[in-house]
């Protein structure tokens, strides 16, 4: 066509499809982010953000409205819109921690660090549920010092950088703690820790024999109705008598749980 050949493009060269990039990434829903909005490296700013390639959740209408958000002209020192900002931040990061599951065999991606601390949010979620159920006598027929016990427990965990408390999404109200999954990312020092801890307890809480120090924890974990998955590597176990060293605790109501309002 003359208007063509004095541009100088071919017909064929006008008859093709304009190409976008996509961001390309997997998405919970077994397809990829269509996002088109994607900087040089072929990433939305959501994906971009994710520093580990474990498949999010999500569709591809939220990757591009939470790609939209998180751009840096919307990021402004506004106190207000800055507390908007932090609040989307937890829930980015709260999805990464619900999606994350380890594996037996090393297979599994690790949870970049970014997404390993549990969030203040979360711990206040569950100090209130402990001091909540405290204050209305839930623990009154328990076995003494429950309360300590359990008080020590989630002190523990959420003092842990090895630990990732996973809350349960909605509550179930059988469970004694409102938790989902506990990730142990560093087993041997997560054992270590423990150890140190219970040698430095003063006043008796925990009973514990020399030979298998951890064991009380490990019957607390299953009392809170939390079963292993996933035992650490073989170059750094303890031995196989020793329960506390494990990648993963998840609550589990089956027929070895006894709620408290049964016990």
């Amino acid at each position: 066509m003359p208007g063509n050949d004095k541009q100088g493009v071919s017909c064929d060269e006008v008859d093709k499809p304009v190409l976008k990039m996509v961001c390309g990434m997997p998405t919970g829903s077994e397809t990829t982010c269509k996002s088109f909005s994607v900087g040089r490296d072929g990433l939305c700013r959501l994906h971009k953000r994710s520093r580990s390639p474990i498949v999010i959740e999500t569709s591809d209408e939220m990757c591009d409205s939470m790609s939209d958000s998180m751009s840096d002209d919307n990021i402004v020192d506004s106190d207000d819109q800055h507390k908007d900002f932090v609040s989307m931040t937890d829930e980015y990061i709260r999805l990464h921690q619900q999606q994350y599951i380890p594996s037996d065999d090393g297979s599994a991606l690790v949870l970049d660090q970014a997404f390993r601390k549990t969030l203040e949010a979360d711990i206040e979620v569950l100090k209130m549920d402990i001091k909540t159920a405290f204050e209305v006598g839930t623990y009154n027929f328990e076995k003494p010092r429950f309360y300590e016990k359990l008080v020590w427990f989630v002190d523990m965990l959420c003092s842990c950088e090895e630990v990732t408390i996973v809350l349960q999404i909605p509550r179930i109200e059988v469970s004694i703690l409102p938790v989902k999954r506990v990730l142990i990312h560093d087993p041997a020092a997560f054992n270590t820790k423990v150890r140190s801890m219970i040698v430095n307890e003063r006043t008796g809480l925990w009973r514990s024999g020399p030979k298998n120090p951890t064991w009380p924890i490990y019957e607390f974990f299953r009392t809170m109705g939390m079963k292993p998955r996933f035992r650490g590597g073989e170059y750094s176990d303890p031995g196989k008598a020793d329960m506390l060293y494990y990648k993963m605790w998840t609550f589990t109501n089956d027929v070895s749980f006894v709620p408290i309002v049964n016990r």
